[in-house]
This record gives C-alpha cells, sequence and structure tokens, in this order.
C-alpha cells in the first residue's frame, strides 16, 4: 500500500503554477517541498510508531509518498 499525502489546493495551484513557468526559486515552490518532506518523516514515524513497516517509496516521481509494507502484528 502507498500512503500520500496533499497540500490544501490553494498551495497546490500556487505550486503547479510556478513550475509550469519553470520558476523553481518561486517561494510555493520551497514550501511544497519542505511540507511534503516533513508529512513524510512524520507518517513514515507515525505508522513505525503504531507497528508497521514502512520506508520512503521508491517512485521518483511521487518521492514523498510512504511504501506500507506490512501492518502492525497482533500481539
Amino acid at each position: 500500500m502507498v500512503v500520500t499525502w496533499w497540500t490544501s489546493p490553494q498551495p497546490r495551484a500556487d505550486m503547479v503554477a510556478a513550475m509550469m513557468r519553470n520558476d523553481l526559486e518561486h517561494p510555493a515552490v520551497g514550501r511544497s517541498g519542505g511540507t511534503h518532506a516533513a508529512m513524510c518523516t512524520a507518517l513514515l514515524a507515525g505508522l513505525t510508531s503504531a507497528g508497521s513497516t514502512v520506508r520512503e517509496h521508491d517512485d521518483d516521481m511521487a518521492p514523498f509518498n510512504v511504501h506500507v509494507l506490512a501492518g502492525p502484528t497482533d500481539g
């Protein structure tokens, strides 16, 4: 299973608009990357602490997705 997270619509639209203009220095691009990196870290930590086996996803087109390899075991 893959877990992902998205920013709210307006910040995402601002980031996409900047990317479409090839304006990689736009603050919306940096904020989006920083937010997604932080959420990936939080998802990894939260799912791990709940007993799941997880890792960062290996899809370079979705680098902040989390791959859940196994759920928590009963015990």
